[in-house]
């Protein structure tokens, strides 16, 4: 049974990779089934950390053209893209 909360933790915990790893595998899975609940699982885990991750990037870079949350929203919206293609390796 798929449960879009279930995530095996924060990204960004040490030691979870492997679960999270696994979580990740399932929601492409899902996803490709056509689950929309997996795209969320997908939003709510990594969202908050490609935000972080962009804003220590952009540091310093003038943000006028777009900001961290604008990059973690194309990265999403490019990795569903890549998944609904079957782009994405297995």
């Amino acid at each position: 049974q798929f449960n879009p909360h279930n995530k095996g933790g924060n990204i960004s915990e040490k030691g979870n990779g492997r679960l999270m790893e696994s979580s990740l595998e399932r929601w492409i899975e899902e996803i490709r089934s056509g689950n929309p609940e997996a795209q969320q699982a997908i939003w709510e885990a990594f969202f908050p950390e490609l935000v972080m991750l962009a804003r220590r990037r952009l540091t310093g870079i003038r943000k006028a053209v777009e900001d961290e949350e604008d990059v973690a929203l194309s990265v999403l919206q490019s990795f569903f893209a890549a998944v609904q293609k079957n782009s994405f390796p297995d």
